[in-house]
Order: C-alpha cells, then structure tokens, then sequence
C-alpha cells in the first residue's frame, strides 16, 4: 500500500521580508491528502460443468482351455424304478 502524507513544521525565521503567499493569522489552507486503498473482492464464477450418468458397457474376452464333461450310465437291472429326465 502506498501512503501521502503532508509535514507541515513551524521554524523561527528573523528579518525575512513577507511575501503574498505567506499565510496571515486566522487564513486556512486545505491541503488534500490522498492514499490508496486496496479493494478486495472474492465472488464465485461457474468455471466448467461436470455430467455424471450411468451406462452398460458388454466386454468380450477370448480363452481357451480344456472343459470336462462327466457322464452318467444308468444300469437298470433290478426292481428298481427310473425315471428319464428329458432335458
């Protein structure tokens, strides 16, 4: 910050002759003083917008590798009663 300020001092001076633009008794001279003032201000702006949703993404993915099978046999010998699930 910057700041102006005026000294005004009163000194003593013997056998000057006195000009016109001495001040007389009771004459007021007003002197502006400036200074400067920091004015700070913090607001909100909108800087970027940000959109959040949903959606399904299907990935396909390549592998190999050996799949076992197991089988059943069904004997019927017996008095036992089966029954075929048909698939």
């Amino acid at each position: 910050m910057k700041k102006e300020e005026i000294v005004i001092e009163r000194h003593a001076v013997a056998g000057r002759p006195v000009s016109g633009s001495d001040i007389k008794a009771g004459e007021e001279i007003r002197i502006p003083v400036k200074e400067e003032q920091v004015h700070l201000e913090k607001k909100q702006v909108v800087r970027e917008e940000v959109a959040v949703g949903k959606r399904e993404v299907q990935d396909t993915e390549e592998v190999s590798g050996t799949v076992r099978k197991e089988e059943i046999k069904i004997e019927k010998k017996g008095d036992a009663d089966v029954k075929e699930k048909r698939r």
